[in-house]
């Protein structure tokens, strides 16, 4: 079965094909490398056990899902996570407040036109 570039799988229970979805923009191929590692960040912080050298969230990483960037608390979380770890924001804080923001738009938000990706969320 084919995969969205966020690894779910398109036409099954939960997706939506992609080449169905609207769009407010395209990533370049270099955009595209920084949000990569940008999410890969966020989902590690999740992962991460609280008394690890991380300090992270200690989700069960079955839980963790694009969704969760709905929750402001979960953004929240992250966001003091970034302030302790470094000291200060980045670019990268903003950013991750407009994808978020982004997922939920409604004419072009990803989750909006994926209802079935909020529908199997865990709490964590």
């Amino acid at each position: 079965m084919s995969q969205t570039p966020f690894g779910t799988p398109i036409g099954g229970h939960h997706s939506t094909p992609i080449d169905s979805l609207q769009r407010n923009g395209v990533w370049g191929e270099e955009t595209a490398s920084q949000k990569v590692e940008h999410f890969g960040r966020w989902f590690g912080a999740f992962a991460a056990p609280p008394g690890s050298e991380v300090q992270g969230f200690g989700a069960d990483p079955k839980s963790r899902t694009f969704a969760m960037m709905i929750f402001p608390q979960v953004c929240d979380w992250y966001l003091q996570w970034r302030e302790r770890r470094r000291g200060f924001y980045t670019k990268w804080e903003i950013d991750l407040l407009s994808i978020a923001a982004a997922f939920c738009r409604e004419e072009t938000g990803w989750l909006r036109q994926t209802p079935g990706m909020t529908a199997h969320r865990n709490p964590i």
